[in-house]
């Protein structure tokens, strides 16, 4: 559960350089815009690419026996979310969409606030419902197809990201 606090507070973190202005830079400051988007275009390809050759025994190994701890949970999830530039593409683009420059700081706050207890009960109920054994037992044994899928999905992604820079 550590780590479901850590992706959630990174996300906030996100959210909040998002409508303290990061939109604005990324959009005045076209170049880095585009740094951005290569950065993420190419991140997608990459994990894209290991996920498709993600092998069935591979993923059929069973899980580690041993848990890390909250607070080693707490860090890796921020530093998973801190350095996922799909995090930053995704909150630039919700949040410079949906919460326009005059909003008022309460009404940032409360949007913050939601976003964050969503946050948590999604990855929340992710957690719950893989630490289940049978969910666990079917995951292990076909896991490697989520991988692949989600994989071929990343690079498109990718890759569209950067081919839209030609565009």
């Amino acid at each position: 559960m550590g780590a479901v606090f850590g992706l959630a507070i990174a996300s906030a973190v996100y959210a909040t350089l998002t409508m303290a202005g990061v939109a604005v830079v990324l959009s005045e400051v076209g170049w880095l815009a585009r740094v951005v988007q290569v950065l993420g275009g190419l991140y997608l390809v990459v994990l894209g690419w290991r996920l498709v050759r993600t092998r069935p025994a591979a993923a059929a190994e069973p899980l580690p026996a041993t848990r890390p701890g909250w607070r080693s949970g707490l860090r890796r999830g921020l530093l998973v979310n801190l350095s996922n530039p799909k995090g930053i593409a995704f909150f630039v683009g919700l949040y410079a969409a949906a919460v326009p420059p005059s909003t008022g700081l309460g009404a940032r706050l409360v949007i913050l606030a939601a976003a964050f207890v969503i946050e948590v009960g999604w990855y929340g109920a992710v957690v719950l419902t893989f630490s289940r054994a049978p969910v666990r037992r079917v995951y292990r044994r076909l896991g490697w197809l989520v991988d692949r899928a989600v994989g071929a999905l990343f690079m498109v992604f990718g890759a569209r990201l950067l081919l839209a820079l030609r565009g």
